[in-house]
């Protein structure tokens, strides 16, 4: 008798679970849902810089008919993010060689303070060099449109986050 009741509250609550979860979906912003956030306000809060970059330029070019985008600002956009990815990732590369060499400093018998300093000030130099970058790219992204294609963007973008 007591198994048959927890096995229905049991079953109860993941019904409950289920409605609550689908509830939550429905008031997702399309763009949003692939991420798992709930409206642009939460999104934004939780993407990083590299998020935002990506994201954004993504939008722009799903809404490039709409944007009246020229074949030069489309270009430009592809090579934008192309050239940003591929910076991002020769950076990360760095950051996982030093940290390879921090490990193997921090593993010796006698370890050199100064030298797994040094590699640490290298490995957040690299971090903060991704950081500028993609405020950089975000400034060129940006730069590439016109003022009445920026206003367009805003309004393909609330109309995306309001259905």
């Amino acid at each position: 008798m007591k198994t048959r009741n927890l096995m229905i509250m049991v079953g109860a609550l993941l019904i409950l679970m289920s409605a609550i979860n689908s509830y939550a979906d429905d008031k997702k912003c399309p763009m949003c849902k692939e991420h798992g956030k709930m409206k642009q306000m939460d999104c934004d809060k939780d993407m990083n810089l590299k998020d935002v970059f990506y994201k954004k330029a993504k939008f722009i070019l799903w809404n490039e008919k709409d944007l009246k985008l020229s074949a030069e600002q489309v270009k430009a956009v592809k090579s934008l993010v192309s050239e940003t990815k591929k910076q991002i990732i020769r950076n990360n590369a760095e950051i996982d060689v030093i940290k390879v060499d921090i490990k193997t400093q921090i593993h010796e018998p006698k370890i050199n303070v100064e030298a797994v300093n040094g590699l640490i000030d290298k490995k957040y130099d690299y971090k903060k060099a991704n950081a500028k970058l993609l405020v950089d790219s975000l400034a060129k992204l940006k730069a590439q449109l016109s003022e009445d294609q920026m206003n367009k963007l805003k309004e393909l973008w609330m109309e995306k986050c309001d259905k």
